[in-house]
């Protein structure tokens, strides 16, 4: 019985794990490419689930879509990404490379909520 289970459980994750598996192989490939392009898809998504199903709304405002999804690839995209994978990377490597990653990761705690 134990095992027709795990066989079941195993049918029924396999392709959320081969979906995983694929989404970390392209970060990997691509980090600037697939961080932009899940954000942007990310805000879009949200702001329809936000319009459609929470304010009730009969059809999408394509202005604000639009807005929402301009801020998910700029601000959430680009410059986050350059934020938390360049700039922190920069400023904390004098701590890092003496206390490590465990380290520095108060610090850019710290420095994410005192700069935005």
């Amino acid at each position: 019985m134990a095992t027709l289970l795990r066989r079941a459980a195993w049918a029924v994750a396999s392709p959320f794990v081969a979906a995983g598996r694929g989404y970390d192989g392209l970060a990997r490939r691509y980090p600037k490419s697939t961080a932009i392009i899940t954000t942007t898809a990310k805000t879009s998504v949200a702001d329809a689930f936000a319009q459609l199903v929470v304010e009730r709304n009969e059809k999408l405002d394509l202005n604000r879509h639009a807005v929402f999804v301009t801020f998910g690839f700029a601000f959430l995209g680009v410059w986050q990404y350059y934020l938390y994978n360049v700039l922190f990377r920069r400023w904390c490597a004098p701590i890092t490379s003496v206390v490590g990653h465990w380290g520095s990761a108060p610090v850019k705690v710290f420095l994410d909520q005192a700069i935005q």
